[in-house]
């Protein structure tokens, strides 16, 4: 009865938001898979005092909005919450993906969360689970990625951290809250120096940190490198007024007549700004010139890419291609964009009218890992 009345629950909030959800132009319609959850990110997530139903409905309900954005059709949750769970919490999480968010608020009201193939979930509160070391206890050894730390902060609250010390790192109240080592005989030790991990709990604990460790296997920290053009034209570019292109879309679009300006390429921390300045005189206060500011996100089957330009006459002209034409801009101009791409390398838009013609910025977005490589070495590949 209680399944029946969340599957209900759950076509209802989708049916609802179907009237106030306008799909963004950039995506094909689809159906939203189990297997994508790992990758499917949230970019806010903000509830002050709720209750553990409270915030999970806020999840479902966030990440039913994000699917219809993105055109595709939601999985249809099921779940039973187990009673009892009246506290209330404040809780704001950010761009995080659907799986960090479901077991961080697990962990923040004291659950043992247990995922299913069907995408599917069971909740059990920790109090009411036996003591780990009821059945046989094993021992099983890992090599881990060097910031496994990094991994587990998003799943603790604010005033919690992982500690470290010289010789090994205390990580059992960190795998605690997971649901996991209740006993005396059970134990964790993480060395840093080695990168290894050594367990002992029984067989069904060590299977999920096992799905855990292949769960941060795949992630590699990434950052953001952006690449941006600015290019004039007396005419306007049709395949430039569509907004997010490809790169192979961007290379086509190029008339012979297109002054192509390239500026500095910009890495960044994905989710942070990057900026590109031309200006002259100070910062802080007053200059002359332009800037260019772009950032990009986890947003559900894609990314939420921004972007801010200002201009300020009153300097030296700027010179645009190779053959040096000078461009200005007889105002001052500031434009802001937000939008929702596909996830793929891809370039965003921003268009300027001016005296000459038309102005074009243009930013491509890829994301890298700490060694400079594609996350998504397809995308380089152009498919």
């Amino acid at each position: 009865m209680a399944a029946s009345g969340r599957q209900q629950a759950s076509k209802t909030r989708a049916d609802r938001l179907r009237a106030m959800v306008t799909p963004s132009p950039n995506f094909e319609p689809g159906e939203h898979k189990v297997e994508d959850l790992g990758d499917f990110t949230l970019p806010e997530l903000k509830v002050p005092q709720a209750t553990f139903e409270e915030a999970l409905d806020a999840l479902l309900e966030e990440y039913t909005f994000v699917c219809l954005r993105t055109r595709q059709e939601p999985l249809d949750f099921r779940y039973e919450v187990p009673d009892g769970l009246d506290q209330r919490q404040d809780i704001h999480l950010t761009n995080r993906s659907f799986q960090q968010a479901l077991q961080t608020l697990a962990i923040a009201y004291g659950l043992k969360l247990n995922r299913k193939e069907d995408g599917q979930f069971d909740l059990v509160k920790i109090s009411d689970l036996p003591p780990s070391n009821e059945s046989p206890i094993q021992g099983r050894q890992w090599a881990l990625p060097s910031n496994f730390k990094n991994y587990l902060e998003p799943y603790m609250t604010p005033n919690e951290s992982v500690a470290t010390d010289e010789g090994s790192t205390d990580i059992s109240t960190a795998l605690k809250r997971f649901g996991w080592l209740r006993g005396d005989e059970v134990s964790v030790e993480l060395f840093p120096t080695s990168s290894q991990l050594v367990m002992r709990s029984n067989r069904v604990e060590l299977a999920e940190l096992y799905q855990l460790m292949e769960t941060f296997y795949g992630l590699a920290p990434s950052q953001q490198i952006f690449s941006n053009w600015m290019v004039t034209s007396p005419d306007e570019i049709a395949l430039l007024e569509k907004g997010f292109l490809t790169l192979a879309e961007l290379d086509e679009a190029m008339p012979p007549h297109a002054e192509v300006l390239s500026l500095p390429e910009v890495v960044a921390r994905r989710g942070e700004s990057a900026e590109v300045s031309l200006i002259q005189g100070d910062v802080e206060s007053d200059w002359t010139g332009l800037t260019y500011s772009v950032s990009s996100e986890g947003y559900g089957f894609g990314v939420r890419e921004s972007s801010r330009f200002e201009y300020r006459p009153g300097g030296e002209p700027i010179q645009l291609g190779e053959n040096g034409t000078a461009f200005e801009l007889p105002s001052q101009v500031v434009k802001e964009n937000s939008d929702i791409a596909p996830p793929q390398r891809h370039a965003l838009v921003e268009r300027i009218p001016t005296d000459q013609g038309v102005l074009y910025m243009v930013t491509s977005t890829m994301a890298i890992d700490v060694t400079g490589r594609a996350v998504y070495p397809e995308d380089l590949a152009g498919e």
